[in-house]
């Protein structure tokens, strides 16, 4: 009876508690709700001025391509030479990477099959909108997976006002970025997640997004290499677990294999360039570290050494790098070299045509910067 008493008087104070809980649910999953509504509601801010056009040069383009495959079969998409877009030679226009305009016309189709009419231009336009939200929710998950909930909501806010990435996914600018910072997020997500859980299944998900990435923005690359550099870091740390091994072949392993159905795939230096070998001997590194990590309890010294000569060889292969980079940059990979010294020097950008010749690789006045971080800038003394 005195069990049965005490459980009856403290029912009160528990179901409180258990309120209390439920209602923090609903206000913080009503936050999250609000910013990405907000994070979409502002990127359709030109409908409000009745601005109804698709906006720039590449977001043209990206919409020839999605009508002409709107209109024809796949096959002739791929073997598409267009003489509208350069005359008299002609443009394979099959070239184009091919994620986005398949996504949205998979889209356009799907809407229009379930009784909706709605116009392919009409898709295009409102699609960077909604997948700005979407890129918001990415970075929640991504917050939520590295720390906690409210990490996540925290990225959430502040990546749905940040100027930069708002320019990129208004209503109208129908161009890579729109899946590239969405793909990017993911990627990062189940890789994350892959290193906690240790489950195949985050692993093969997060490779899913990588193909696809590399499928839609020519920035894929930047995600395929810092992959390498963070598994790297975390074994000159000696936070190495057999997850990363999981997630590192999961995820690269599946992107590469994705990425291999593109047209531009080179098959031929695969393995020996550093962009697509580079991942593969890395794998085959990790792979051999495992196995001295998985006996390092036999050999604890040999494995102590090991680890203490590749942190100790980096300090000679940073200084030939930085020798490198000043005396013979043409011999770096990708065009880097070039870039490195025109950031040490900027005067030498205007001799880089490539670089001169872009908008973006253009140097930028300090207020460039404080106006793209804009919120976060009053946290940056908390560090």
């Amino acid at each position: 009876m005195s069990r049965i008493y005490s459980s009856i008087k403290n029912l009160r104070d528990r179901t409180r508690a258990s309120i209390t809980i439920k209602q923090f649910n609903v206000l913080f999953f009503l936050a999250l709700f609000f910013v990405i509504f907000l994070a979409i509601y502002i990127r359709l801010s030109p409908v409000a001025s009745d601005n109804f056009l698709i906006k720039a040069f590449d977001p043209w383009i990206q919409y020839y391509n999605a009508e002409y495959l709107s209109t024809h079969s796949i096959f002739e998409y791929f073997n598409w030479h267009d003489f509208k877009s350069w005359f008299p030679e002609g443009y394979n226009r099959g070239n184009l990477r091919p994620g986005l305009t398949f996504t949205v016309v998979t889209i356009y189709h799907f809407i229009n099959s379930i009784g909706i009419p709605v116009s392919l231009y009409d898709v295009c336009f409102y699609f960077p909108a909604f997948m700005g939200g979407a890129s918001v929710f990415a970075i929640y998950l991504v917050g939520k997976e590295a720390l906690d909930r409210r990490c996540g909501l925290i990225a959430a806010f502040f990546l749905a006002f940040n100027p930069g990435f708002m320019q990129r996914t208004t209503a109208g600018f129908f161009d890579n970025e729109t899946i590239g910072v969405f793909a990017t997020l993911m990627t990062f997500y189940f890789f994350i997640k892959t290193i906690r859980t240790g489950k195949i299944v985050h692993s093969l998900l997060g490779g899913v997004f990588l193909g696809y990435l590399a499928l839609s923005w020519g920035g894929f690359n930047f995600v395929y290499l810092i992959l390498p550099l963070v598994c790297g870091i975390m074994i000159l740390l000696k936070k190495y677990t057999p997850n990363l091994l999981i997630a590192y072949i999961g995820v690269e392993g599946i992107g590469l294999l994705l990425y291999a159905l593109s047209i531009k795939f080179q098959f031929g230096s695969f393995f020996t360039s550093l962009e697509l070998g580079g991942i593969f001997y890395f794998a085959i590194f990790l792979v051999i570290f495992h196995i001295f990590y998985t006996s390092k309890a036999n050999t604890p010294r040999f494995f102590n050494t090991l680890i203490n000569i590749v942190k100790w060889g980096l300090v000679p292969a940073v200084i030939i790098l930085a020798g490198i980079i000043w005396i013979a940059p043409d011999i770096i990979p990708f065009g880097f070299g070039q870039r490195l010294v025109s950031v040490l020097s900027p005067l030498v950008r205007e001799s880089i045509h490539i670089v001169a010749s872009v908008a973006e690789h253009m140097p930028s006045a300090w207020s460039v910067f404080y106006y793209n971080t804009l919120i976060p800038l009053m946290l940056l003394p908390l560090g």
